[in-house]
């Protein structure tokens, strides 16, 4: 008897959540997109040139790739902490060249 309890119950929460999917698609679980258009890519060497924090830093290395490596190279320290806009810098530096 639990067995066939517990089927039914796992039946309707595949429903209830499909159902909810189906009917309210967010754009929440999309990932985000750059915009479209021309990149400023001076603003983006201000961002990472005056960061606080490492995610601002990928996601600049992100939009500007290669054009801000000499940010980067100024910004980047050897021997930092991991989550670090200077280890940000670093590692990113590293995968663009």
């Amino acid at each position: 008897m639990p067995s066939t309890t517990m089927k039914v119950i796992r039946g309707l929460v595949g429903i209830i959540c499909g159902l909810g999917l189906f009917l309210c698609p967010g754009t929440g679980l999309h990932a985000q997109s750059c915009p479209r258009g021309t990149v400023a890519y001076q603003q983006l060497i201000d961002q990472v040139e005056h960061a606080s924090v490492a995610d601002r830093v990928y996601r600049a290395a992100a939009v500007g790739a290669s054009r801000l490596v000499p940010a980067l190279r100024l910004v980047s320290k050897e021997r930092t902490a991991g989550n670090s806009v200077a280890e940000a810098a670093q590692r990113t530096d590293y995968f663009l060249r």
